[in-house]
């Protein structure tokens, strides 16, 4: 087995060990690590520029993640910005401990209706920006359904 695959057993090993084991203390590190591994050997987005990752993402969120139109047509309270402004800032961290005060102050902007299991920043820049931006998308599209120019 080459490095890469060596690599992939290890996400999917991650993985299978958290969601075994609950009752780790560290669980949430592993799921995180697991992402991250994962993430960083997609192969298949390698060559995708930023528009079209962003796309990719936002077709996962619609059809694994199940948010219809009808779902993010609920969020009128700028939630979905809130979400991607969340996702924005996190890239702007330039040590652990700049991260570490972002995500300890980002309740004041998190939305409150959303369960926090669904903050899931990712060690990658590049991939906390996509999510900001599929989620920037979802918002637009919500506009643009109510009318809004």
């Amino acid at each position: 087995m080459d490095n890469f695959g060596l690599l992939q057993s290890a996400a999917q090993s991650l993985k299978i060990m958290a969601e075994r084991q609950p009752e780790l203390s560290n669980q949430k590190e592993f799921i995180r690590l697991a992402g991250y591994l994962e993430d960083q050997l997609d192969v298949s987005k390698m060559n995708m520029d930023g528009a079209a990752l962003i796309q990719d993402e936002r077709s996962r969120q619609i059809h694994v993640e199940r948010f219809s139109d009808e779902h993010d047509d609920r969020w009128v309270n700028q939630e979905l910005l809130d979400a991607a402004y969340c996702y924005y800032v996190i890239v702007r961290a330039e040590t652990d401990q700049h991260r570490q005060k972002i995500q300890e102050n980002f309740m004041n902007i998190y939305p409150q209706t959303w369960a926090l299991e669904w903050w899931k920043p990712s060690d990658s820049k590049i991939r906390n920006l996509v999510k900001s931006g599929a989620l920037i998308a979802a918002e637009i599209d919500r506009l643009k359904r109510k009318g809004v120019n």
